[in-house]
């Protein structure tokens, strides 16, 4: 099976293409901001399937913004900008989807987030690392 990868842009310029009339670009993205994160969650949840055997929960930090050198020095900051969002993902390792996602604008522990991922999905093994292991189980 393949799979597209298209910005909106492509997917609404490819749909007038073909004779379907779509909201403009721009229409698209506000209204993809606007979807609440359990629609979003419900969402994933029936795209991922059920019946996981392995599943695994990784975090990485994404960076909000990227000043540049030029408004650091403007702003007379010491220290550079540290301001990011982290993710914590839970995954089926053998099907290769994603099941639950957890974003956080504030710094916490992954043991918050894996017990609300362990939560939205029924799998028969895990893979967590030592930490989160310890404390869960």
């Amino acid at each position: 099976m393949a799979v597209c990868r298209l910005s909106l842009r492509r997917v609404h310029k490819f749909l007038e293409m073909i004779g379907y009339q779509v909201p403009t670009f721009s229409a698209l993205y506000k209204s993809r901001k606007r979807i609440s994160p359990t629609l979003f969650q419900r969402a994933l949840a029936l795209t991922a399937g059920s019946n996981h055997q392995l599943v695994a929960i990784d975090s990485t930090g994404i960076s909000k913004t990227n000043p540049s050198y030029h408004y650091i020095k403007r702003i007379d900051s010491k220290k550079p900008i540290r301001r990011w969002v982290k993710q914590s993902s839970l995954f089926d390792i053998k099907q290769r989807t994603i099941m639950a996602i957890r974003i956080r604008a504030k710094p916490r522990y992954d043991i918050k987030d894996a017990k609300y991922l362990l939560k939205r999905a029924e799998c028969q093994k895990r893979i967590l690392s030592k930490e989160t292991d310890e404390k869960l189980f």
